[in-house]
């Protein structure tokens, strides 16, 4: 047979495989038109057939989800005759489906046949079935084109973000540009508060220097010393507040010796309640040594009169107030101080509660305060790294727990 009229065969076999399969869905009639070794490629992710059991079940799904006749129109196609027993037939096709009633065309779909021939027929070798995607440019293939999609939304969310983030910086730059301005007028205040506060300060310490030259003073030294200390006690707790410049709660912490500072806390306690002719206070301990601790000198002044006046005023005199130092843990490195006392009267409220703003215990009726001496004391600790507890005992002590950062041994960093 010649080229010419193997080639009409070829269309005639295309044809009639578009019919069998298409135009009448006939589902025997199509798999008498493929050879028993037949590969099948489709367009479903899971649409591949390697053997006749494959093929088979693709088939059936491909026939009972589109059971009617699919109208087909042949836009283009061609035959190739690769030897005297294969061929391939290339075609474009528009399809009209109806799919759960509903009409679904398909356009541009390409099909790829390989045949071979079986006697006077030719049987389906292969069969090879695309779609293109509608969503594509026409000269661009799928890669290219996601690529380009993917580009152009990130670009679309880099130009949001970026937005967003001009947004935020001028934000960010105007409430810098206010925090400036707000701190040089408190800084400015500040140096005139100061002044205001400095000057009267000054003024009664000249007048107890001048008092202390009187003849007969002797008599007032030590009333007059206390007046004295108390005074500069004043001055300092002034300069700590009206640092110009300094974040609120900053603290400049240096290394000190809480052994000293408590036993100069403890006299100025004990000389206090003697120039106020109240109950004498026996403080013991914490003995003999250096307890390095990181705090800045005011607050941690602050912290123990605090305390130790919190324990005169509500212990059972004439007992002790006992003190010790300790290192609560080898994991942090801390030094604890407990101040003991007995309780002259129950507390009658949870102890924990002491340390809040007003809260004062049962015993303390008859006793001069507000309930803030405790409330200070704790944030003050927080404000150097520490942490202020208080305890009832089962045997009616109060013990109150101070803990502050240890000073670092030589060679380790600063807390």
């Amino acid at each position: 047979m010649s080229t010419a009229g193997r080639e009409a065969e070829l269309q005639r076999a295309l044809t009639r495989y578009l019919d069998t399969y298409l135009a009448r869905r006939d589902r025997a009639g199509t798999a008498a038109l493929f050879s028993p070794t037949a590969f099948l490629v489709g367009t479903a992710i899971d649409e591949v057939a390697y053997d006749w059991a494959e093929l088979q079940r693709i088939a059936d799904r491909d026939f009972a989800q589109v059971p009617d006749p699919i109208a087909y129109q042949l836009k283009t196609s061609q035959v190739r005759l690769l030897s005297e027993r294969f061929a391939q037939t290339l075609a474009e096709l528009d399809l009209e489906l109806r799919i759960a009633g509903q009409a679904m065309p398909v356009r541009h779909f390409r099909l790829s046949l390989l045949w071979r021939r079986a006697g006077a027929d030719w049987l389906l070798e292969l069969v090879h079935g695309s779609q293109p995607s509608n969503t594509l440019v026409a000269h661009e293939a799928w890669p290219l084109q996601e690529l380009e999609d993917r580009a152009q939304e990130l670009e679309r969310q880099v130009a949001e973000k970026t937005a967003a983030l001009a947004a935020v910086k001028v934000a960010l730059e105007q409430a810098l540009a206010q925090e400036r301005r707000a701190r040089q007028a408190r800084d400015d205040f500040l140096d005139r508060i100061a002044h205001q506060y400095r000057t009267p300060l000054a003024i009664i310490k000249t007048q107890l220097k001048l008092l202390g030259l009187q003849p007969g003073a002797a008599t007032l030294a030590k009333p007059l010393d206390r007046l004295g200390t108390s005074a500069a006690r004043l001055e300092g707790l002034f300069d700590q507040a009206l640092r110009p410049g300094d974040e609120g709660g900053e603290t400049r912490c240096q290394r000190l010796d809480l052994s000293a500072f408590l036993a100069t806390a403890s006299e100025q306690v004990r000389q206090s309640r003697l120039a106020l002719a109240a109950t004498a206070c026996h403080l013991t301990g914490p003995g003999e040594g250096h307890w390095w601790v990181a705090a800045d000198p005011l607050l941690l002044t602050t912290i123990l009169d605090n305390l130790l006046d919190n324990a005169c005023n509500y212990g059972l005199p004439p007992g002790p107030i006992q003190l010790s130092l300790s290192r609560p843990s080898r994991r942090a490195p801390a030094v604890r101080l407990v101040i003991r006392n007995r309780c002259a009267l129950p507390v009658a409220t949870h102890p924990a509660t002491l340390l809040e703003r007003g809260v004062r215990g049962a015993n303390s009726a008859g006793c001069p305060g507000h309930g803030l001496g405790l409330n200070l004391a704790s944030h003050l600790a927080r404000d150097l790294g520490g942490e202020l507890q208080v305890h009832l005992t089962p045997d009616a002590y109060f013990e109150a727990w101070l803990d502050l950062p240890a000073w670092p041994e030589p060679g380790s960093a600063m807390p």
